[in-house]
């Protein structure tokens, strides 16, 4: 029994007159309604919070999954651009002689002819 059933006990047993008795009897229902609501409202909460660290959870894990896969490619982007720099740094020296033979003053008055 908690101190405030305690006190209303106490109360109960002071009372004279039947009105007194009534109203502290329906003062005590009154309360015990309201805590038996807080209670259910309290169980209700818990249980939307139990439903939110679950979707929390189920988010967290869908994140990492997403940043893996965004770390993975971005390290196959990465390899890639890699190769393609390799690829033009062999590729701009035959391209330089590409154009060397092009402007080659020889051939220019040759077409010229």
């Amino acid at each position: 029994m908690c101190i405030r059933d305690r006190k209303y006990s106490q109360q109960l047993a002071e009372i004279k007159t039947n009105k007194e008795y009534k109203a502290l009897n329906s003062e005590i229902a009154y309360l015990k309604e309201k805590i038996s609501e807080l209670e259910s409202q309290e169980l209700e909460l818990m249980d939307e919070e139990s439903e939110f660290k679950k979707k929390m959870e189920i988010a967290k894990a869908e994140l990492e999954k997403a940043k893996k896969i965004q770390r993975e490619r971005e390290d196959e982007l990465r390899k890639k651009i890699e190769s393609l720099d390799g690829e033009i740094e062999i590729l701009e020296p035959k391209e330089i002689n590409w154009h060397r033979l092009f402007h080659n003053p020889w051939l220019n008055n040759m077409q010229n002819l």
